[in-house]
């Protein structure tokens, strides 16, 4: 420290010097607080604090007399006495953010929250980043409070409104359809178990709503649009008569048959499956079912239509 042997660190001029110097400086930065930091209403979020903390009694919306004789140990080495202990319910208007256990003291200069009593008394989790922080339930993801960065530290927002508070308001209410088209089309399920928590409010009930799926649903989630209802019947045998040719399958059925073809009377839903080896045989088959339902019917004029359909590959 002063270059000069035959003495240790710890009892060097040029160290005492130093330390007795910086002891100065602490004592200087705590009395340099002025008499406002007394009456600031924030609250700031602290991790290194042991329980929330308010320097104001009338914060508190239930309050005792603290009995015990535990004292607050603050940064500079210097205990506090506790005057009442007690709990807040509003401090976020609207929103079911509880503080429990705090502590008064009327010696402290800022309102503190003890980030770790928060997240285990109400079952939640607090999000950072560089602009402020948001306390989240876990169980509903609703917003408890949210807060902003300010001068180093993390102030609490108390004209924050939870989502959970404007749904529960008389502003007029969305239909599960409409919640459904603006939460990212997820399942109406999901819609109804979120109105049924209280974090959106619906104006109708899952069960008075068409299930079938939504434009947005069928054009980016399904492969293939689905098939409307026919319940359209003919009343006359064969007239027409469906046909559906599917193959190649990747692996042969037996005695080596890779394809299938269905025939359904559209009057009496009766079919017809043929195994086919070839694709090319589905001809003489189509021919031969033709001269069989000509002899039956007894006419020329009816119309066999057909699907070709080659789900895997193509032929």
């Amino acid at each position: 420290m002063c270059d000069k042997k035959g003495h240790l660190a710890k009892r060097c001029w040029s160290f005492l010097k130093l330390k007795k110097k910086q002891s100065a400086n602490i004592a200087e930065t705590f009395s340099a607080c002025t008499v406002q930091d007394f009456n600031n209403p924030e609250w700031f979020l602290d991790s290194g604090a042991t329980s929330h903390i308010t320097n104001n009694l009338d914060n508190l919306d239930v309050s005792i007399i603290y009995t015990s004789n535990e004292r607050v140990l603050i940064g500079n080495g210097q205990s506090l006495s506790i005057s009442h202990k007690g709990s807040v319910s509003n401090i976020v208007p609207q929103s079911s953010l509880v503080l429990s256990n705090i502590l008064v003291v009327s010696d402290i200069m800022k309102n503190l929250i003890f980030i770790s009593q928060v997240t285990k008394q109400l079952n939640c989790r607090v999000i950072f980043d560089s602009f402020g922080f948001a306390i989240q339930d876990q169980a509903t993801i609703t917003v408890l409070g949210v807060g902003r960065y300010e001068n180093g530290l993390y102030v609490l927002d108390k004209h924050h409104c939870a989502l959970a508070s404007i749904v529960s308001s008389n502003k007029p209410r969305a239909t599960v359809r409409l919640w459904h088209a603006r939460l990212g089309h997820p399942h109406f399920h999901l819609v109804a178990s979120l109105s049924r928590i209280g974090s959106i409010s619906c104006s109708d009930k899952l069960i008075q709503i068409d299930y079938s799926l939504c434009n947005g649903c069928q054009l980016g989630k399904s492969h293939r649009l689905p098939f409307s209802f026919n319940d359209k019947r003919c009343d006359i045998h064969f007239d027409p008569l469906h046909c559906d040719l599917w193959g190649a399958s990747p692996i042969s059925f037996v005695n080596g048959y890779r394809y299938y073809v269905v025939f359904i009377d559209d009057c009496t839903r009766f079919s017809w499956m043929f195994t086919l080896k070839h694709k090319f045989v589905f001809l003489y088959i189509h021919s031969s079912i033709s001269k069989i339902h000509y002899n039956a019917i007894f006419s020329k004029n009816k119309i066999i239509s057909m699907w070709w359909w080659d789900c895997i590959y193509k032929y």
